[in-house]
């Protein structure tokens, strides 16, 4: 080891800097898994629908209660962007749950 300028303590260093590297690895890895199975779930200001979105934000359900039935066109097409975005926020807000969680986000 001398030979290739490393001492043991140069040694020790690297293996704990390795460890630390390795450690970090493996919790950005657990973040990630779960924001990905992290569901949002959010409806429009009158409930009349409600949206929900996977962990990479893609929707993936869609209910229209009894009232909104009859609404038809774009007031209708309002509230389910209105659902939507409400599920994003939510999703938003789960996903930075798990950095804090995680320590990979300071708690505001």
């Amino acid at each position: 080891m001398a030979e290739q300028g490393m001492t043991m303590e140069n040694g020790d260093d690297l293996a704990v800097a390795v460890d630390n590297a390795w450690n970090q690895v493996e919790r950005l890895r657990r973040c990630a898994e779960q924001m990905r199975a992290a569901v949002g779930t959010g409806s429009s200001a009158d409930g009349s629908v409600e949206a929900d979105v996977d962990g990479l934000g893609m929707p993936v359900g869609l209910r229209l209660h009894g009232d909104v039935r009859p609404v038809r066109g774009p007031e209708l097409g309002a509230r389910v962007v209105e659902a939507f975005a409400a599920a994003s926020h939510d999703l938003a807000r789960r996903h930075r749950a798990v950095q804090v969680e995680l320590g990979l986000a300071d708690a505001r």
